[in-house]
């Protein structure tokens, strides 16, 4: 059975942030998960895409400071 669509309450408390800092990610990030219109007012985002999110910017984050170790360790 697939988990249950979040609320906009529900993904800014997973995401850790306001839902007025969720609102913000969610018109500037181009790769932020879109999410489902159950009315014009009510959106609800699938679990699953948001992991794979997060998972994908915690990826970026470890690359980015890789690269950035690589560039020291280089002008040593």
């Amino acid at each position: 059975m697939p988990d249950p669509l979040l609320t906009r309450r529900q993904v800014a408390d997973y995401l850790g942030v306001h839902v007025n800092s969720l609102d913000k990610m969610r018109r500037t990030d181009p790769t932020f998960p879109r999410s489902a219109a159950l009315s014009p007012r009510t959106l609800r985002w699938d679990p699953g895409q948001l992991r794979r999110w997060v998972g994908s910017k915690q990826t970026e984050a470890d690359l980015a400071v890789a690269a950035r170790a690589l560039v020291a360790e280089v002008y040593r």
